[in-house]
């Protein structure tokens, strides 16, 4: 296994990385699809999160860090805190501990946050692409679609279950106002996965 050190240089690199093929993709694309790319490729840490890290410590530095300068830089940038850039590292650094204390599994984690990164983002695109301002049903709709994917692939439940789960993720992202989705769609699928996992 990495050192904890190691997968702390292996996560700032990576975040690094990814923010600036993101500012370059900005130049070229709709600022919503480069944010969106930056939130799928931020989700992904995830694995390094459950599987990089030995420490408590360690495991939740690199969101606590994420969520004070992402607050920082959205207030000093426009006079109040992005709802949206402060909830996802939020959502990051929850997750983790909920991890690192087991109540939520290493599955359940990493399949929360690819719902989040890949589900969401997924929904923003297609309402862009489509036209729509806002929530749209056909981001709803987008957004079921993908996070069941994605629990067909990283996640054991069965398929009635995963149906139930992208079925709570959806709804949570349609309820939820912009911003604090990136909170509330990781949070209802993990802990409804373990449940889920309960209920077995």
């Amino acid at each position: 296994m990495v050192s904890d050190t190691g997968s702390l240089a292996i996560s700032f690199i990576y975040i690094a990385v990814s923010i600036l093929a993101c500012f370059l993709l900005s130049r070229k694309a709709p600022a919503v699809i480069a944010r969106k790319v930056l939130h799928l490729l931020s989700s992904l840490w995830v694995f390094v999160m459950v599987y990089g890290f030995e420490s408590i410590t360690a495991r939740i530095l690199g969101p606590a860090l994420f969520l004070v300068i992402n607050a920082v830089y959205s207030y000093r940038k426009g006079r109040r805190i992005d709802n949206g850039l402060v909830a996802f590292p939020l959502a990051l650094l929850i997750i983790a501990l909920l991890f690192s204390y087991g109540r939520v599994s290493g599955e359940n984690a990493i399949t929360s946050l690819l719902i989040l990164g890949f589900g969401d983002g997924a929904a923003a695109v297609a309402g862009y692409l489509l036209g729509k301002t806002g929530k749209s049903v056909e981001g709803s709709v987008t957004m079921f679609l993908v996070s069941f994917i994605v629990l067909l692939i990283f996640s054991s439940v069965s398929l009635p279950f995963a149906i139930l789960a992208a079925l709570a993720a959806a709804l949570a992202e349609r309820l939820t106002p912009s911003g604090l989705d990136n909170l509330t769609v990781p949070l209802t699928s993990a802990l409804l996965l373990e449940v889920i996992c309960l209920l077995r």
